[in-house]
């Protein structure tokens, strides 16, 4: 009797720790997978930032501002929300992220929707070219703050 009680102490000891070298290694996977998410999604969003600056600043200098400019425009800058979106709702979220440089991303993200309307509908260049050069530096600090929270990471 005391042979099959130790027999079973070992047994349920032995499943203890494969259990937890079982778990240790699927959260090191999703934690690299998410890293790998994280990586594409920096990726992507900083491609879709250049994408509408570079959108934005051609047709402004075109001085050509058509129904498909208007589409294309609005097309990037979904992507744009698209990707932030994502982000936030991801396996460990930005939004539950309290340090300094995520909170510098958000503090973009909500500067350039200040600045620039999500879904925009006037064709008036004026207003466009006025908020250009702002749109511009929001831009190009989105560029540089998620190219060091990268590296932060």
């Amino acid at each position: 009797m005391k042979k099959i009680i130790v027999a079973i102490g070992s047994a349920v000891f032995v499943i203890a720790i494969l259990y937890a070298i079982i778990s240790t290694n699927n959260y090191r996977q999703v934690v690299y997978l998410n890293e790998q998410m994280k990586d594409h999604m920096y990726s992507s969003y900083i491609r879709n930032m250049k994408e509408l600056k570079d959108e934005l600043g051609q047709e402004i200098s075109n001085r050509e501002f058509g129904e498909q400019d208007i589409v294309n425009i609005n097309k990037t800058r979904t992507r744009i929300d698209d990707y932030f979106y994502a982000y936030q709702v991801s396996l460990f979220p930005l939004k539950e992220d309290k340090s300094e440089e995520s909170q510098k991303i958000r503090d973009i993200y909500a500067r350039l929707n200040e600045v620039l309307p999500r879904t925009i509908t006037s064709q008036d260049l004026v207003e466009l070219n006025n908020s250009y050069k702002n749109i511009n530096e929001i831009i190009d600090e989105a560029v540089i703050s998620f190219a060091d929270f990268c590296t932060s990471l």
